[in-house]
């Protein structure tokens, strides 16, 4: 099996938030960075598709419905890369704490239950660096499908009407993301020794939680300081 243990080695730290669409992860990064930065620490957010240099490519590309498996695994691979380079490892030599929304899991995830091998997709993302501490933030397909916009349930890769699992986009929606968890739960989260979270908590819960884990990785006091309504 294709697995890699070793690590980045810069001063800086890579703290990865991974969960399905609905989970609470903007909401929480967002918590997160502000309690950060109110304890000094400087935050790099970074998430899926926003490379400079192909974030439009994919855009056009998903609004033609042109993307197969393989090319949507590639074309997101080099959004990853791209990002890697030019905003993950230079934040990391600089000593920034990086907050990722979403990492190679989520693409591993999407990637097989389009039909991709799974060692197939795990090598495509191989020169992936390792992050600090990976939280997987779980909740049903059903609370995704309740806590998303359906303008979003809509879209037709993020509903994974690509797959053929149904023609109905809420019906698609759910089933997606009923296997994406299925990926999490078999063996991703396992394997990649993730921290997992009960994403249905209550925010200032998750939150807690979430700060406590990312203060023990920086060994800090995870006191409460900037928080969603004054401390938690």
């Amino acid at each position: 099996m294709f697995e890699r243990t070793d690590q980045h080695g810069f001063p800086g730290k890579l703290i990865v938030l991974e969960g399905v669409e609905g989970s609470g992860k903007t909401t929480q990064l967002t918590l997160l960075q502000n309690w950060l930065e109110s304890k000094g620490y400087a935050v790099l957010r970074t998430q899926r598709r926003t490379s400079k240099l192909v974030s439009k490519t994919i855009a056009k590309a998903k609004q033609r419905k042109t993307l197969t498996a393989i090319t949507y695994s590639l074309i997101h691979a080099a959004d990853f890369a791209d990002r890697q380079e030019n905003e993950v490892l230079p934040a990391l030599r600089a000593g920034l704490i990086v907050l990722s929304d979403l990492y190679v899991y989520t693409s591993y995830a999407r990637d097989i239950v389009r039909g991709n091998d799974r060692e197939w997709v795990k090598k495509l993302y191989s020169f992936a660096i390792l992050p600090d501490a990976a939280v997987y933030l779980r909740v049903p397909a059903q609370v995704c499908v309740e806590r998303v916009t359906p303008d979003r349930i809509q879209q037709f890769y993020d509903a994974g009407m690509d797959t053929g699992l149904s023609e109905d986009p809420e019906q698609s929606f759910r089933l997606f993301h009923e296997k994406i968890i299925e990926q999490f739960d078999g063996w991703i989260a396992e394997q990649h020794n993730f921290h997992i979270i009960d994403g249905t908590q209550p925010i200032h819960v998750v939150q807690r939680e979430l700060r406590q884990l990312v203060a023990d990785h920086l060994h800090v006091d995870a006191a409460p300081g900037a928080s969603l309504a004054g401390g938690f």
